[in-house]
C-alpha cells in the first residue's frame, strides 16, 4: 500500500475483531464468512456499463475500498484507501445445454465463495457476470463478511443500478456518514455494558454447547436445509405478534430456546443472537453501508409450569432490556462468565429483515429487469437458524457436515416447525404440552430404545463349567499365590468337595 493511497485509519467494531480473528486463524481453511449475492438479469445487459458502475460503487463507499491489518502489538485495525479497483470478470455460459450451464454456473459460484480475501488487500468485494442466454444474465457480488452486512446489501445494489442508468447516479443523496457512527460508538458506556452482561449471564455456570465434542479442523461451507412454514400458522402468528406485541424474533427466539432444552436436557439455555448494531439515534444510520451486525448470547430460563404466551412476553421482556448493551462485543461478554471453558454457546439464531425494494424487481432499468436475488452466507457454529419474513414464514438451518448430518439438520429443523405450529393453535398451552416428538419418534424413543430384553440360554451353571473342562482341560481356571489351577484340577477338586 503506498502511503499517497491511504485516506484514513479506522477502528474495528466487535464483530469486525472476530472475523478478523477467523480469517487469520487458519489461512489454508475455508473462510466461511465470504457472502454472495446472485441477480438474475433479463433483456439487454452492456457490461462496460455495468463495470462502470461498480467502479464508481466502490469509489463512493470508504468501506468498500477498506483493508485490515495487524498492528505489532496485534491489535487489528481498519485503513481505508483512496483507490482501489475491484475486480471483474466475465463468463459466457450461452453455448452449453440448460442443464450442464446451470450445473457449471453453481460450481463457479461455489470456487468463487471458496477463494478467499486477502484481507490488507481492498477492495475485498468482487463483481463477476455471466451469460446464460440471448437475454438472460446472472450478476454474482462475492465480499467478506467484515466490510458488509446483509441491511447494507440493498443499499447498495440500489445505488448500483442508479449508477448503471444515469452514469452518474446523481439522484443518489449523499453515503451517510460512518464518522458519526464511530462518534456514537465512542460514547458508549463500556462499563454499564459490562455490568449489564454481567446481572443478565449472572449463575450461568456452563456453556450450551449442541456439539461439544470439538472438531480437530476449522470450519467448513456448511449444509443447508430449508422450509416455509404454512400460510394458515404464518398469519396466526401475526396476529399473536400484533395482539401481544411481540416481534417474529421473539417468537423464532423461544422456539429454538425450547429446541435447545430438547437437545441438551438444560432448562437454562444459551445461544448467539445476532443484532442489527444499526442505534436509531445517529442520524442516516437506516442508509448507512459497512458492518455494524453484532452477535451477542441471548440467556432463555424455561419455566416449569407457564403458558407459551407467558413464556414470550417474558423472553422478550429480558431481551428489550439489554438492547442497550447490544454494542459489547462477544469476547467481552463472555469474559464476564466465569464458566471455566471457552466459548458460550455454538448455534445461533438470525431474523432477516432487509429494506428490500419489491417494486424495483419489476420495473426496467435502462432495458435490464431484477427478475430474482439469491443470496449466500455462512457461518462457524454448529447450528445456524436464519427466519426470513413473509406470509409464510421462511427458515433455514446451515449445520456443520462434520457434526451433523443432513436427516438428523431434518428433523431439528422439523421440531422448531413444530414449536412454532403449536405456538400459533394455542398460545394459551402450558409449555409442558408442547408435542416435538412424531408417534414414530415417541415409539423409538419409549419403546426401542429402552428395549434392553435379552434372552438367556435355559442351563445351570454346573453344566456350563463341565463344557468349560471338557473344552479347555488343562486351560489356567485359577491363578492365586503363585499356585495354578487348570479347569481339570479345579474340577476334580469341587467334585471332591462336594463329596
Amino acid at each position: 500500500m503506498r502511503r499517497s493511497n491511504l485516506e484514513d485509519v479506522l477502528p474495528l467494531t466487535s464483530l469486525q475483531e472476530g472475523l478478523f480473528f477467523h480469517a487469520g486463524y487458519d489461512q489454508q481453511a475455508t473462510d466461511v464468512y465470504c457472502a454472495q449475492i446472485t441477480f438474475h438479469l433479463a433483456g439487454h445487459v452492456e457490461p462496460q456499463r455495468l463495470r462502470t458502475a461498480c467502479e464508481k460503487l466502490v469509489a463512493r463507499h470508504p468501506v468498500l475500498r477498506s483493508g485490515f491489518r495487524a498492528r505489532r502489538t496485534g491489535e487489528p485495525f481498519r485503513f481505508v484507501v483512496r483507490e482501489a479497483e475491484p475486480s471483474w470478470r466475465r463468463l459466457d455460459l450461452s453455448g452449453l445445454a440448460g442443464s450442464e450451464r446451470a450445473s457449471q454456473l453453481e460450481e463457479w459460484k461455489t470456487e468463487e465463495r471458496t477463494r478467499r480475501f486477502d484481507l490488507s488487500r481492498p477492495p475485498l468485494i468482487r463483481f463477476a457476470l455471466i451469460r446464460m442466454t440471448a437475454d438472460e444474465w446472472r450478476f454474482v457480488i462475492t465480499n467478506h463478511h467484515i466490510v458488509l452486512d446483509g441491511w447494507s446489501m440493498p443499499l447498495l445494489v440500489s445505488e448500483l443500478f442508479s449508477l448503471y442508468a444515469d452514469g452518474q447516479g446523481t439522484a443518489l443523496p449523499a453515503p451517510a456518514p460512518y464518522a458519526d457512527y464511530l462518534q456514537w460508538a465512542k460514547n458508549r458506556d463500556v462499563a454499564a455494558a459490562r455490568e449489564a452482561w454481567r446481572d443478565a449471564l449472572s449463575g450461568l455456570t456452563s456453556p450450551v454447547l449442541v456439539a461439544p465434542e470439538r472438531r480437530s479442523g476449522g470450519a467448513a461451507l456448511p449444509g443447508r436445509i430449508t422450509t416455509l412454514l404454512s400460510e394458515s400458522a404464518g398469519a396466526a402468528l401475526s396476529t399473536l405478534s400484533r395482539r401481544h406485541s411481540l416481534t417474529t424474533n421473539t417468537l423464532v427466539q423461544g422456539a429454538w430456546a425450547l429446541l435447545l432444552q430438547l437437545l441438551t436436557g438444560k432448562d437454562d439455555v444459551v445461544f448467539g443472537s445476532t443484532v442489527s448494531g444499526r442505534p436509531p439515534e445517529v442520524d442516516g444510520m437506516d442508509r448507512m453501508v459497512g458492518l455494524f451486525i453484532n452477535t451477542v448470547p441471548a440467556r432463555i430460563r424455561i419455566p416449569a409450569r407457564t403458558s407459551i404466551i407467558d413464556f414470550l412476553s417474558l423472553v422478550q421482556h429480558e431481551q428489550v432490556g439489554l438492547l442497550p448493551h447490544q454494542h459489547l462485543g462477544l469476547a467481552e461478554i463472555q469474559q464476564t462468565v466465569d464458566h471455566g471453558q471457552g466459548e458460550l454457546f455454538d448455534t445461533t439464531t438470525v431474523f432477516e429483515n432487509y429494506p428490500l425494494d419489491s417494486t424495483a424487481m419489476s420495473q426496467d432499468i435502462a432495458g435490464v429487469r431484477l427478475t430474482d436475488v439469491e443470496g449466500y452466507d455462512a457461518t462457524h457454529y454448529a447450528l445456524a437458524l436464519v427466519a426470513s419474513p413473509g406470509p409464510r414464514l421462511h427458515l433455514r438451518l446451515d449445520y456443520q457436515r462434520d457434526l451433523f448430518d443432513e436427516r438428523r439438520a431434518e428433523q431439528i429443523l422439523s421440531w422448531v416447525v413444530r414449536v412454532l405450529e403449536a405456538v400459533a393453535e394455542d398460545p394459551a398451552r402450558p409449555l409442558d404440552n408442547i408435542e416435538l416428538l412424531t408417534e414414530r419418534e415417541r415409539h423409538a424413543v419409549l419403546t426401542e430404545f429402552n428395549d434392553t430384553e435379552r434372552r438367556s440360554p435355559q442351563v445351570l451353571l454346573g453344566d456350563l463349567f463341565e463344557a468349560q473342562v471338557a473344552r479347555t482341560p488343562d486351560a489356567p481356571a485359577v491363578v492365586f499365590e503363585g499356585t495354578t489351577l487348570t479347569y481339570r484340577e479345579l474340577n476334580e477338586r469341587a467334585n471332591q468337595l462336594a463329596h
